[in-house]
């Protein structure tokens, strides 16, 4: 069996204590997308055959990736505690390292 770890500072969390799991999802966002009469009215035919030829040589993972991706991890409470403050004080997103 794998030793459970905090993916912050990577002590052992299978000693009972109280640990956390961090989930976090990246998904594409897209402008919603206004579909025109002309849009309605053309053959798409061409562009959806260049686009799978250009997908075709592509990772599917990678692809997949640039859509969706979920990271799951392990964290202890004083890792929990410096993540869940540096996302509310914006700290992760500015570039700046926590106090």
């Amino acid at each position: 069996m794998n030793e459970i770890r905090c993916r912050g500072c990577g002590c052992p969390l299978d000693g009972g204590d109280v640990h956390y799991k961090a989930r976090l999802d990246l998904c594409a966002a897209y402008d919603r997308m206004e579909i025109t009469r002309e849009d309605l009215e053309c053959d798409p035919s061409e562009e959806i055959r260049q686009l799978l030829m250009k997908m075709a040589d592509e990772d599917p993972q990678e692809l997949t990736d640039e859509v969706f991706m979920r990271l799951v991890f392990d964290l202890c409470k004083q890792c929990k505690e410096r993540l869940t403050k540096q996302f509310q004080q914006g700290g992760f997103f500015s570039g700046e390292e926590e106090t």
